[in-house]
């Protein structure tokens, strides 16, 4: 089980002994010093949860010792923020309650680093109370560093899985566009700002039918309602030849490849395109020239035909 550490800082040994008892009554671990030197010491050393720190020292004074403490508290925060890419307004902190009989020394101690006071007589219930209270307060601050690191490693883990999704998005060398339900792009990579002859910026919130022909768009209307009303999934996941218009009004051919998914209840649909243009080129000059061939082994044949009439 944890316990709090608490630094009791006092010349006056029966200070220390009066607190020491009383405290460790309750389950905390305590570590004394008898004058400022020696708190600073123990201070780096055992890093206290808490600090009862007394004002009149013969050495260094209490406010002294506070200011030492905060100045390290300071110099630890920067280091630990060089050293990690996580910068906040998050600075180490240990509270520091002054023990003291001059009632008029409150607002210094405040400007030197102090959290607190407890006036001399010390009242050991008011002591225990100061202490729950500023413990509280280290857990509930404890809670939220760690909730903010968790949430700061969480956003850098998105930043990265981000970056990786653009760069894998953009490297693939098909066109790749995301629609919503009502076929408004909400993504392209820069393989399908080619394939359109458009401009990233420009393509973002258009309409996917502006880069259909118009002789093509009552039966590209028909499939997309009649999937809407159906949820027919015959088309996705297969590839299909389609005609497609680009920013310059050039029809060609393309390849075509949609998915569908959904985020919080909302479709979605993704479409792989390729630029087949070639392809249909090369297909097409094949073709005719295996006409060629049949129709010359057609010649040939008939020409044989002919010389065994004759």
């Amino acid at each position: 089980m944890y316990r709090p550490t608490i630094l009791i800082v006092d010349d006056q040994a029966s200070t220390r002994k009066l607190l020491v008892a009383h405290l460790e009554h309750f389950g905390y671990r305590i570590i004394q010093a008898q004058n400022g030197i020696e708190a600073i010491s123990i201070y780096l050393k055992h890093k206290p949860d808490l600090i009862l720190l007394d004002v009149i020292m013969p050495d260094i004074s209490g406010f002294e010792v506070a200011q030492q403490i905060r100045k390290l508290e300071r110099e630890s925060y920067k280091h630990a923020n060089h050293k990690s890419n996580a910068t906040n307004d998050i600075e180490y902190w240990t509270p520091i309650i002054f023990i003291t009989a001059d009632t008029n020394k409150f607002e210094k101690g405040i400007e030197c680093g102090g959290d607190d006071y407890l006036i001399k007589p010390i009242s050991l219930p008011l002591v225990k109370a100061k202490i729950d209270v500023f413990l509280r307060i280290i857990k509930a601050r404890s809670n939220y560093i760690d909730k903010y690191y968790e949430l700061y490693n969480e956003k850098i883990s998105l930043e990265f899985e981000q970056k990786l999704s653009t760069g894998i998005f953009n490297l693939s060398p098909y066109g790749i566009i995301c629609i919503d339900s009502n076929c408004n792009i909400l993504m392209s990579n820069d393989a399908a700002n080619h394939i359109l002859k458009i401009e990233p910026s420009k393509i973002i919130g258009k309409n996917i039918i502006e880069f259909i022909p118009k002789k093509y768009l009552e039966k590209y209307n028909n499939f997309i309602k009649e999937y809407l009303q159906t949820k027919t999934k015959y088309f996705f996941g297969k590839t299909k030849k389609f005609t497609a218009i680009d920013s310059n009004n050039r029809e060609f051919p393309i390849s075509l490849r949609i998915n569908e998914f959904t985020v919080n209840l909302q479709t979605y649909f993704v479409g792989i395109i390729e630029d087949i243009t070639q392809q249909e080129q090369i297909s097409s000059r094949l073709k005719d020239t295996s006409k060629l061939e049949a129709m010359g082994v057609l010649t040939a044949g008939i020409a044989h035909d002919f010389n065994n009439i004759l």
